[in-house]
């Protein structure tokens, strides 16, 4: 079963049609009334015609076509993840890398702090590295703990 769209964006794109017209009467109306000082009313009021015409036009025509135009955006999205596709997995691969030798160093800086009971080493609360129980102060960052 096949989606209807609505109405009312089937009613938007005639009132850019509409007023396409407007605006090419305006544009008309313009050329005829361009030097013509006894009927300037012409080149004045082909002007704002035009001019409202255009804008409507498309006004009109972006909201009315935007279901195409979301569709569209949606399509060229999905065609350059699959253009970049081995990029974006080498990034994403490098940052996995990354991380992973972190958590790595990580877990093995607590499990030496686990395993170490004897009393006599303390990490800093600062940097993390290894100071003696009884150290006010660390010997690599200089904080006090």
């Amino acid at each position: 079963m096949s989606k209807k769209k609505p109405v009312l964006f089937l009613i938007l794109k005639i009132l850019a049609v509409v007023f396409l017209c407007v605006a090419i009467v305006g544009i008309v109306f313009v050329i005829t009334g361009f030097g013509d000082f006894e009927n300037e009313w012409k080149f004045i009021l082909g002007g704002i015609l035009s001019g409202v015409g255009v804008f409507l036009t498309f006004t009109f025509a972006v909201i009315g076509f935007y279901p195409e135009i979301a569709k569209l955006s949606v399509r060229m999205t999905k065609h350059i993840q699959d253009e970049t596709k081995a990029e974006m997995t080498d990034i994403a691969t490098t940052q996995a890398e990354i991380q992973s030798d972190a958590i790595k160093t990580m877990a093995s800086a607590a499990r030496e702090g686990f395993n170490e009971s004897d009393g006599e080493t303390k990490f800093c609360k600062h940097c993390g590295e290894k100071i003696d129980e009884d150290s006010r102060f660390c010997k690599v960052c200089g904080k006090e703990q």
